[in-house]
């Protein structure tokens, strides 16, 4: 197989990943390859990002921006497949109804909804469309916060230990987590560099600095609770994060 070959079925892979967007059919799977697809994990946020910032954008010109607004956010549904709120629903059922470690990993494997993610669900999106809709360019903000939120979802893989329970092998989030490279990092974090740079400097600190800080408390929070990564945290971070960075990146204003 050609470089070129790799390169591209591991950003299919990403892409199959985060997204029900079609793949070439032939486009192959393997444990390394699934890992060495984290490198494009900011990519595919600019590229989801793009699509929903440009349907809010044209939405907007059809509808009042609330309107425009929730369309765009079930748009968001429909291409994720929902990943990112089935792991923040299971993830927050598992925290808030386990009194141990086993506990909180047996719950958060259990596919039916608990009043914790019921209420995670409700108050994302609420949080999501309220800073949308208050926003004045809204789609900026869509489009910078996709890429920033998975930076910061998939720079967890390269601190913190995969953690499987009792049961379960790891699922297809679970062979994410390996020995990253060093270029996957780099090409993990150019695209948020890239959304920072974008930014009007004082927005690009601030926003560098919340980065920085939820970092650290995400390591600390999944490390203490968790012991690290779990399979269905991966979908979870990125909904989490990018709620916290559509404030951050709704600058009306880009870099010229």
């Amino acid at each position: 197989m050609g470089w070129w070959w790799r390169l591209t079925n591991d950003f299919w892979l990403a892409l199959a990943f985060f997204s029900r967007l079609p793949i070439p059919a032939g486009a192959r799977y393997s444990p390394a390859a699934q890992q060495r697809a984290i490198g494009y994990f900011s990519l595919i946020g600019w590229l989801l990002g793009g699509i929903q910032a440009l349907a809010l954008w044209g939405a907007c010109q059809i509808w009042p921006q609330p309107v425009a607004v929730v369309v765009t956010l079930a748009l968001g549904l429909l291409l994720t497949g929902a990943l990112h709120e089935d792991g923040l629903s299971d993830m927050c059922d598992g925290l808030g109804g386990g009194l141990d470690q086993t506990k909180k990993l047996a719950i958060m494997k259990d596919s039916r909804l608990g009043s914790y993610g019921a209420l995670a669900l409700v108050t994302s999106l609420l949080l999501k469309f309220s800073l949308l809709a208050s926003l004045p360019a809204p789609w900026w903000a869509l489009l910078l916060a996709q890429p920033l939120s998975r930076s910061l979802a998939g720079s967890l893989v390269f601190v913190l230990p995969y953690v499987r329970d009792a049961r379960a092998a790891s699922a297809k989030a679970g062979a994410v987590v390996g020995n990253q490279s060093r270029w996957q990092l780099m090409g993990l974090l150019s695209g948020g560099a890239l959304a920072l740079w974008l930014l009007p400097w004082p927005l690009a600190v601030a926003a560098a600095l919340l980065l920085g800080l939820l970092f650290v408390w995400l390591v600390r929070f999944f490390t203490r609770h968790l012991g690290g990564l779990h399979r269905r945290l991966p979908g979870r971070r990125p909904t989490a994060g990018g709620a916290a960075h559509l404030s951050a990146a709704g600058h009306p204003v880009i870099r010229r």
